[in-house]
Parts: structure tokens; C-alpha cells; sequence
């Protein structure tokens, strides 16, 4: 693993158990004498205080309560960005792999699905008639759904990038209130973060923190004999991250943060002995996370 930096951005690839340092600050207990609270409750009342949001009363997360910030670091919500026309298992499999391989402090996934006019100049599948295949925003996130995947992530509702810059400084407004400090690192694919990328550019969000694996397509700075990371432009030299996290039930495998997110995430799966039995879990879990 390692840690680049150009100006603000970062950018790390999974090429270990994590992929995202974590920034850890001593927080003191807060004035209510609350050190955790639901994010749900936040993502809630940010929409509110948007016009032309959902009711706030819908579900957020298909289980509750779902994640919880700490008053005790950063909390980091993985912003994950694209077309996803359609959204595919290869999708899933960075946004599964990019979550349970970054520490505790990585709560949550927000999937943004980019406007309708956008998908226009990209590559698509075509009918007989060379008519492109074109979903809908609306279809797009619907398609997204699913209760395991729902337990962590959402997507968010509106299209247009100032909608989602006005839910990050709304959010983070009402978080600071309270006392909780919290970021949105953005996570792209091998299409996007290359040796010839500006890294500057993509990390164009918040905190010009970037998450980045070769999970599902080959990286040019990754080298195929499992040497060191290549450089990249701008950027410092790479970084190892350390593991520095605690958790109450500590595997025989441990530290593996896969491990410790699966027990958060599907608490009912953990047998007596510390091993996992899903039954039969959701198509993107089955898919694609059994393996990691």
C-alpha cells in the first residue's frame, strides 16, 4: 500500500488490506455526552434542507440502524461516481472491494449516478438497429438496489453535481455541529487514475482524497511482477499505510479489515466459532465478496 500526495490529493490502490489512511484525532467526549450517532439521522435532515429532495421520512439503509459516526476521528463516506449504464457485477466489485478493504473509519458508500445527458458520448451497447442501450437515471439507481449492498451504501437521489455539493457542505455542516468531523473520499476505477491522469483533477470533490484499486482492470503503475508501485507524476513517493485499528472480536486471520466489516455488516452470519455462514446472500454479496 501506499500514500501519494500532490497538493491535497491521495490516492491509494488496494493493493494490501487498505486502501485508505485512516485520520485519527483524540476527540473529546461531546457536550451531550454522545460519542456516536447515526448517519442515517444526518443524511435525513440534509435532505430536508434541500429543495426538491425525497421525503426524509424513506428508508436510507435497508437495515437499520445502519453505520455510526465516531466523535473520535474522521469519518469518511466513499463517494463512487459514474455512469453505471447499467450498473454491472464489475461495478459492485470495486465498490465491495474499496469498502471492506478501508478501516473502521470508512462508514458508509454514496453512489452518485451522473445525469442522463452525460452517457451520450460514451460507449454503449447497441440493438440491431444500432440504436444505443440508454437507461435512465431513474433506472440506473434503481438497479443499484439490494439489501446486502444497502446495509452500507446508497445511492444518492439527484443527478446534477450541485445538488451532491450542496448535500457535502450540508452534511458536514450539521456533523460539525454536533462535534463529529467527516470527509467524502472519491472512489474511481483503473480507467480513470493512471500514470498519464492528472490526479489533481479527479479529486474534485472533498479533502482531494482519491481510493483507487485494480481489482477489476490492470493499473499502469501497478507492476504485473508485484514489484513496487511505479510513481506518479506530481506525487510523493508512495507510502506504506499501517493497520492501526481495534476491534472487540479479533479473528485468527486478523488484522483483516474484510473480516471486521462482514461481522458489522451481516452480524447474523457470525457463528460461535468466529467463521461466517450466509445462507443465501444477496447476488452482488455471492458474487463478489465470498472470494475476497
Amino acid at each position: 500500500m501506499a500514500n501519494p500526495q500532490l497538493g491535497k490529493s491521495n490516492l491509494q490502490p488496494s493493493l494490501a488490506n487498505t486502501i485508505i489512511q485512516a485520520h485519527s484525532s483524540a476527540g473529546a467526549m461531546g457536550s451531550d455526552g454522545v460519542q456516536t450517532k447515526y448517519l442515517e439521522d444526518y443524511i435525513r435532515r440534509a435532505y430536508e434542507d434541500i429543495q426538491g429532495f425525497p421525503d426524509s421520512s424513506s428508508r436510507i439503509f435497508t437495515k437499520s440502524p445502519g453505520p455510526e459516526l465516531q466523535r473520535d476521528r474522521k469519518n469518511h463516506i466513499i463517494l463512487y461516481p459514474g455512469s453505471f449504464n447499467p450498473p454491472h457485477v464489475g461495478h459492485a466489485a470495486l465498490l465491495w472491494h474499496a469498502y471492506l478493504n478501508t478501516d473502521a473509519s470508512a462508514i458508509a458508500v454514496m453512489i452518485f449516478a451522473q445525469r442522463d445527458d452525460l452517457l451520450v458520448s460514451k460507449d454503449h451497447v447497441t440493438d440491431g438497429k444500432g440504436k444505443a442501450f440508454i437507461l435512465s437515471h431513474y433506472q440506473r439507481r434503481q438497479l443499484w438496489k439490494d439489501d446486502g449492498l444497502g446495509r452500507f451504501a446508497w445511492v444518492f437521489p439527484a443527478p446534477d453535481n450541485d445538488k451532491l455539493d450542496l448535500f457535502v457542505a450540508t452534511i458536514k455542516r450539521l456533523t460539525k455541529a454536533d462535534g463529529f468531523k467527516i470527509s467524502f473520499p472519491t472512489l474511481y476505477g483503473g480507467d480513470h487514475i493512471s500514470q498519464k491522469a492528472r490526479v489533481e483533477e479527479l479529486c474534485d470533490w472533498d479533502d482531494g482524497i482519491c481510493i483507487g484499486s485494480d481489482v477489476t482492470r490492470p493499473m499502469d503503475f501497478v507492476p504485473d511482477d508485484g514489484g513496487d508501485l511505479l510513481q506518479l507524476q506530481g506525487c510523493e513517493k508512495w507510502k506504506k499505510i499501517e493497520w492501526t485499528g481495534k476491534e472487540s472480536v479479533t479473528p485468527n486471520c486478523w488484522p483483516c479489515w474484510p473480516c471486521a466489516k462482514i461481522r458489522k455488516i451481516f452480524p447474523e452470519s457470525v457463528k460461535m466459532d468466529g467463521t461466517f455462514s450466509f445462507g443465501k446472500p444477496s447476488f452482488w454479496y455471492r458474487s463478489i465478496v465470498l472470494d475476497c
